[in-house]
């Protein structure tokens, strides 16, 4: 008489192998996928982070541009520009605070048209006395050949003159 268990049991040794087997293989397709989409997160974090930080760096340009008084000067005509870093500009006299000094930023300041406008509405009885300068100040930060990535930042500014 023949055992029919043992007949059973010796055809089905090799299924577990391969059940276990293709189990193993589905969790590494998916365990190296999950680390594929973790990696290409982490990348889009650090574009993220970079390209904030660009900003940032275009903005302290603006920002240390118009603290110098000397950037924005009320005389001259109006679309005369003067640059650092930019070619073909009225003028190139623009300075930053030391330290922005490596930033790698270049900066134009151009006067706005027309040279002198009213002050804007709504600002009080007290500007009948002024006029106001109009200017554009444009900012590019560049970095990309160190990997920091680049932002342009463009401002406008009304300074007001009194009136003589």
């Amino acid at each position: 008489m023949i055992n029919h268990s043992f007949v059973l049991a010796s055809r089905q040794r090799g299924a577990a192998l391969m059940v276990s087997l293709v189990i193993m293989g589905l969790l590494l397709i998916l365990s190296a996928s999950a680390v594929k989409f973790a990696t290409l997160d982490l990348r889009a974090s650090i574009n993220d982070e970079l390209r904030s930080l660009a900003h940032q760096d275009a903005q302290s340009g603006i920002d240390g541009t118009l603290s110098l008084a000397g950037n924005t000067p009320v005389i001259g005509n109006a679309d005369e520009t003067n640059c650092l870093g930019i070619d073909g500009c009225t003028r190139e006299t623009l300075t930053l605070p030391d330290e922005l000094a490596d930033k790698n930023l270049t900066v134009r300041v151009q006067r706005g048209t027309p040279a002198f406008v009213a002050p804007p509405r709504g600002s009080g009885d007290s500007l009948r006395a002024f006029t106001a300068a109009p200017f554009n100040v444009d900012v590019r930060y560049n970095q990309v050949d160190a990997g920091l990535g680049q932002a342009e930042v463009r401002e406008g500014l009304i300074m007001l003159v009194p009136k003589f």
